[in-house]
């Protein structure tokens, strides 16, 4: 025993890295260990990556204190504590295209209605590849090409597909919206509609209203949400940057729709979020966790769940905030070189209907889950 307490003396003064490592080599191999005492020691403490539950750090109490939570007692956090959302990542929940056929470069998918799922993909240079799959099978494949004539696309940034699988392409680039059936047949009496009117200045996000039938636009510039209908027809238009200063947005980027026609704005720059009402009534604006010691210098994409969370992306930063649906911050998870998976980079996200995260590895190309635990 005197040998041992000498050997932890020695590591609790030891200022030099090498030096800890040759007395904790020293302290293993004093351990008169049978193989079968090691051989059980590493069946206990062995974990499946699929097993491991992602704790939310950094952390930080109401005084900007660093906070570490406990793995081992999770009934002893408080339910009111920002910070108690666990996220798993579920090896067996991996979709990986590869073994179906030869994907390159996939940029962005989406959930169908039916839970089949639509993988858009920069192929080549030249055109981009859409393909439909129900678990491992292609149900239809076609090209678009890239560019800015008819029936061309200049850039992808969103897909949606509603409940007849037409597919609705948000184009950063020719700052519209194109449509085409799941065959990929180009619908172009919604393009002529959609033309009709004024043109749009900086479409940054879409989502779909499934009730209203209506796809609901962010402009950036306008400072605005834009109503169209599923035929190409523009409903209305709000005006976010007009109103009372406690319910008003400079500018709006990401949207995401409830299905009871609620839907949530950002504007990432006064990190607010605005809560609105199928009848475009203004309801609440949230701040985005900027009283927590820990905000998201930019959010690039948003979620909401029928189960009660907002999930925020910034794929710059690769940190993605969780909150519930009063605006509370719920959970944390981080991505990348500097987190706990440096193995993981957030491409597009979609959460299916039974609220599970799914996202596309950048350093992969396959589509990885996230579950997160209340």
């Amino acid at each position: 025993m005197q040998n041992k307490d000498q050997e932890k003396v020695e590591l609790d003064g030891c200022p030099d890295f090498d030096q800890v490592i040759e007395s904790l080599e020293n302290l293993y191999n004093s351990l008169d260990l049978s193989d079968e005492e090691m051989d059980q020691i590493s069946c206990d403490t062995h974990e499946t990556f699929e097993d491991v539950k992602f704790e939310l750090l950094p952390s930080f109490d109401e005084n900007g204190m660093p906070v570490t939570l406990t793995r081992n007692a999770p009934d002893e956090k408080s339910k009111d504590n920002p910070y108690t959302l666990a996220f798993t990542l579920s090896e067996k929940d991996i979709i990986s295209f590869h073994r179906i056929q030869e994907v390159i470069n996939p940029i962005l998918f989406r959930f169908a209605l039916d839970g089949s799922l639509w993988l858009v993909e920069h192929h080549e240079e030249s055109f981009f590849r859409f393909s439909h799959y129900s678990e491992e099978e292609i149900l239809a494949s076609f090209t678009i090409p890239k560019g800015s004539e008819k029936f061309c696309i200049g850039y992808p940034g969103g897909i949606i597909i509603d409940r007849n699988n037409n597919l609705y392409i948000l184009d950063v680039i020719q700052q519209t919206v194109h449509k085409f059936s799941s065959e990929g047949e180009y619908d172009s009496a919604f393009q002529d509609l959609l033309s009709s009117f004024d043109s749009f200045s900086d479409l940054r996000d879409f989502d779909i209203a499934e009730e209203e039938q209506q796809l609901l636009l962010t402009d950036f510039v306008k400072g605005s949400v834009i109503k169209i209908s599923l035929q190409g027809g523009q409903v209305a238009e709000i005006l976010l940057r007009e109103g009372e200063s406690s319910l008003r947005l400079k500018n709006v980027t990401g949207i995401a729709a409830m299905p009871d026609g609620q839907y949530f704005v950002v504007d990432p720059f006064e990190k607010r979020i605005m809560k609105i009402s199928n009848k475009d009534v203004r309801l609440e604006v949230y701040p985005m966790a900027q009283d927590q010691g820990y905000n998201l210098p930019f959010c690039s994409q948003i979620y909401a769940h029928i189960a009660g969370f907002i999930f925020l992306v910034d794929l710059e930063s690769q940190i993605m905030h969780l909150y519930n649906l009063s605006g509370a911050l719920k959970g944390i998870f981080h991505a990348g070189p500097q987190s706990l998976t440096p193995e993981i980079c957030f491409g597009c996200l979609d959460v299916s209907k039974e609220g599970k995260v799914f996202f596309i590895n950048r350093l992969t190309g396959n589509v990885h889950c996230l579950h997160y635990h209340f």
